[in-house]
């Protein structure tokens, strides 16, 4: 300890007394930090100092510096040592600084629609929660999907000059959803497609097959087997007889159509 000298003079003056006082550093402590990222720099907390104390800093117990400072998140605990000086007398304390990732959230939205070719998108919702002030990414909704079914609404980061190791990302995509386009006028879901009509034929001994036309509004033709499947109610299609067609669609198609 340091020792510091206290003249004391007694009321008649008459004697001088002299007090030794010794600088106990035992009674320094050091708390360590631990926090997520917050974009600001931090350090461990040295209590019990006094006037004439020198604290200093060091993350290897061999150099030493009065000032130190973490912002970006450790790895794993980072060790701190703070040496407190005196004169002559000096102690050498050992703690750390953590910090961890701060969370955020990415959300994007949903949609649904009845199929119609085109590709179903939803960017207008996505958003990003938790970043510390003053920074900022860049977020792309990539999500698309244009067949009949469900599809995550994905986003990517493009995290620029912020770290990308400061936060552990949360993802909440939505959900892209294309149900199928009824060829039934009677159903919702119907857009307009257009199954032909057949003609009678007059018996003559031939077959006479009746094959549907179905086309899109703009009459783009419907490939059969692909969006529509025909079914007769026989196979006879040489003698007198009303013959009964079903047209159901199929893959990005749904509901069924019957002619006779």
């Amino acid at each position: 300890s340091t020792e510091m000298d206290k003249v004391v003079i007694s009321k008649d003056s008459a004697k001088e007394f002299t007090y030794t006082y010794l600088r106990d550093l035992s009674t320094i402590s050091v708390t360590p930090y631990e926090s997520t990222y917050d974009g600001k720099g931090h350090n461990v907390t040295v209590k019990g100092i006094i006037d004439g104390d020198k604290v200093e800093y060091s993350t290897d117990g061999e150099t030493y510096s009065d000032n130190l400072s973490f912002v970006d998140v450790t790895n794993n605990e980072q060790k701190v040592y703070v040496r407190v000086t005196n004169g002559d007398q000096s102690t050498v304390v050992e703690s750390y600084v953590l910090i961890t990732p701060a969370p955020v959230t990415v959300k994007s939205g949903s949609a649904k629609k009845v199929y119609d070719g085109t590709p179903l998108t939803n960017t207008k919702d996505t958003s990003i929660s938790g970043l510390v002030d003053g920074e900022k990414v860049t977020l792309t909704t990539d999500g698309t999907i244009t067949d009949v079914g469900s599809a995550l609404n994905t986003v990517t980061i493009d995290w620029g000059s912020v770290k990308e190791t400061n936060y552990t990302v949360t993802y909440k995509f939505g959900t892209l959803t294309v149900t199928a386009q009824s060829i039934d006028p009677s159903d919702p879901s119907y857009l307009n497609v257009k199954v032909s009509k057949p003609e009678n034929n007059v018996y003559d001994g031939k077959d006479h097959k009746w094959i549907p036309e179905v086309t899109l509004e703009d009459g783009t033709p419907l490939v059969e087997g692909t969006d529509f499947t025909v079914t007769y109610s026989t196979e006879n299609f040489k003698d007198v007889q009303k013959i009964k067609v079903t047209i159901s669609g199929t893959g990005n198609y749904s509901g069924t159509v019957t002619r006779t």
